[in-house]
């Protein structure tokens, strides 16, 4: 299955960030990454966790990241989060699923002009095609939108760009996607999370808010939970 953590602060959110994401360890062993967005602009580090653990492996990468945005993930079969350069922009993406017709999928946008990346087994890593089908939309959340219907199987994903992070559920709500927020001092929301499970925020200060439906598209940033797509 894989596992999916996201985080947007007022602050620094790369501690959040990297104890979130390794809370999701359970869900996967092969791949790991976190990408996160300051004022450097994106970046993002991916590595096997394989013969390591999560922590061993990512946590000089955590100490040298600064950024108020991030999204992390676990998963068995694609390297990620990828940092996508498209129309809309740059944004980071991280997914996590099943696509039965990955290959059908991929042979037509070759058709179509686009080109992959070949992964060590042959086949294409599966947020590059993501990436790909949402790029063909008007904007963003159409291209989320678009990507779902083409899919068969389910996709829930975490799409940070400048604006904040696009958290969408997969439209057969097989896999779960919750919302978190973070309560500061002053007794208002100071951060808003996003996981694929809710067992990650009470260690991080974080409560649920609210739980996404089938094919939801909502966007976070640091000001609150914006819905774009029911």
């Amino acid at each position: 299955m894989g596992g999916l953590f996201g985080v947007v602060s007022r602050e620094g959110c790369t501690k959040t960030l990297f104890y979130g994401t390794d809370y999701h360890s359970h869900l996967g062993t092969e791949n790991a990454g976190m990408a996160v967005f300051g004022e450097g602009g994106f970046s993002n580090a991916i590595h096997r966790i394989s013969q390591a653990q999560f922590k061993s492996r990512f946590v000089d990468d955590y100490q040298s990241m600064e950024g108020w945005m991030g999204i992390g993930a676990i998963d068995d079969l694609s390297p990620q989060p990828l940092i996508i350069r498209s129309k809309f922009g740059t944004y980071a993406l991280a997914a996590t699923g099943l696509i039965t017709n990955r290959d059908e999928l991929t042979g037509k946008l070759l058709r179509e002009g686009a080109s992959f990346t070949e992964m060590a087994d042959g086949g294409v890593n599966n947020v590059e095609l993501i990436a790909a089908l949402i790029n063909r939309g008007e904007d963003i959340v159409d291209g989320i939108f678009q990507m779902q219907e083409v899919v068969r199987g389910s996709v829930c994903l975490l799409l940070m760009a400048e604006d904040g992070i696009y958290a969408a559920r997969d439209r057969y709500g097989r896999f779960p996607l919750v919302i978190g927020r973070r309560i500061g001092r002053d007794g208002n929301p100071d951060g808003y999370a996003a996981a694929t499970e809710s067992c990650s925020f009470p260690n991080l200060g974080y409560e649920q808010a609210r739980s996404l439906g089938p094919g939801e598209i909502v966007r976070l940033d640091a000001n609150g939970i914006w819905n774009e797509r029911p």
